[in-house]
């Protein structure tokens, strides 16, 4: 299969897991209050996230490798907001079934990050290589620390 028939068969999965994770979140609450307040500020962070990056390829539309902003810090924002989302599935909902599909869907995430890396290198070569030695993937924490030492992306 080529890269972008994965990728399709990937998202089509995440906007199965998605409504099929409400409905179970919804019609059978979770026991643990406290996880379910955690599982909220989990969810808030991937919107967060989400909503950063989202707006930062808005105001950078047509300009090459986008590096300012959230992408300045982390090359996947997008893919680790989503993670997240998902991943705050399991506090909210905490069943077996809405685990796993969360976990099935952090990594069908993960799968599609790796994708537009290898797409990222395909449209912009070097230039995008030296992106992905300075920006880590996911690894926001070290990418904020990078780019307020001065040794992020330039």
């Amino acid at each position: 299969m080529m890269n972008g028939k994965k990728d399709r068969v990937v998202m089509l999965l995440l906007s199965i897991i998605l409504p099929l994770n409400f409905y179970l979140i919804f019609k059978f609450p979770a026991p643990n209050e406290t996880l379910v307040f955690v599982g909220f500020g989990v969810l808030g962070a991937g919107v967060l996230l989400f909503a950063l990056a989202f707006s930062a390829l808005a105001k950078n539309r047509n300009q090459g490798i986008v590096t300012t902003g959230i992408y300045g810090m982390v090359r996947n924002p997008m893919y680790l907001g989503g993670m997240l989302m998902f991943l705050s599935h399991m506090l909210l909902g905490q069943s077996g079934l809405v685990v796993m599909t969360a976990i099935a869907a952090a990594i069908g995430c993960y799968l599609l990050a790796l994708s537009e890396d290898s797409k990222g290198i395909e449209k912009f070569g070097d230039d995008y290589r030296r992106y992905m030695e300075s920006v880590p993937r996911f690894n926001i924490l070290a990418g904020m620390i990078r780019r307020f030492r001065g040794t992020g992306h330039k």
